[in-house]
Formats: C-alpha cells, structure tokens, sequence
C-alpha cells in the first residue's frame, strides 16, 4: 500500500465522517417539530418495521448500534413521552418486549414522511446516475465494514 493510498483512505474517511455530522445535524433540524432525537426516530422506526410484536430491547440495541444500556434509556424516554409500551416478553421472561402506542405510531408516521422529504431535499441536486453509483459504493461499504466488524 502507497502513502497516497493511506492518504486517500483517510480523505474518504473523513469525508464519510462530515457527512455523517451534518446528515445527523439535518435529521436533528427535521425532527426537532416532532420532539424527537434521532436515536428515538431510529427506534421508532424498526418498531413500526417489527408490527404488532415489537421488538426486544436487545434488538433495538442491535438494530441501532448500541449497548442495551442506551437502548433501555432511549426506550424508557419514549415511554414517557407515551410513544412506546413496554411489557414482559411472554416467550422469554427475562426480556421485555416494546411496541409502540397509538400516538407512537401515528407521531413516527408523521415524522417519517417529513424526514423523508427532508432526505430527498438534500439529495435532490444529484443525478440518477450519481444516486445509483453512490448506492453501489455505500452498500459495498457496508458490507465491508459489517463483515470487519461481525467477521
């Protein structure tokens, strides 16, 4: 490996690392109407995805990428806002299982279509072909580094 290969790796890495803040920093200012974070967007996201059984803590943490720790917080403020139930699971009493509410369903429908929309404006300046080549790369990428990570 070349000293301008090293070079480049690093000059995408931060690169990726840039998008990432300001994505994040787009999904905060869309989200901020709906009174949540975009870990909470996150979770209340796979649970609509999950249906009517919900999802384990365990597979909310797994899903999002962290510890279960910050999974029982993130899911305990949801519960308070009332967007969320949480009842023992009735296949594994060890483990509790998470659904959302009425509200949290109709509150993530709501805040979906807007960061949806918000998406869509900030990639709107690409064309089909860009759009298609970047999908190629991330998927790649992701499969890259999941399998460093899960390998």
């Amino acid at each position: 490996m070349t000293n301008n290969t090293e070079a480049l790796y690093i000059d995408i890495y931060n690169r990726l690392q840039q998008i990432h803040v300001m994505l994040d920093d787009g999904d905060r200012r869309t989200l901020v109407y709906f009174q949540l974070t975009s870990p909470q967007y996150h979770a209340l996201l796979h649970l609509y995805s999950a249906g009517k059984e919900g999802l384990t803590v365990t597979k909310i943490a797994d899903r999002l990428i962290c510890t279960r720790g910050n999974a029982t917080r993130l899911i305990r403020r949801l519960e308070s806002q009332g967007l969320v139930q949480v009842q023992n699971d009735t296949d594994d009493r060890r483990a509790v299982r998470v659904t959302l509410t009425e509200e949290g369903e109709n509150i993530f429908i709501i805040a979906h279509e807007a960061h949806l929309s918000s998406v869509k404006e900030r990639f709107m300046a690409l064309s089909d072909i860009d759009v298609q080549l970047l999908s190629s790369l991330t998927k790649k990428l992701v499969n890259l580094l999941d399998w460093n990570l899960n390998g």
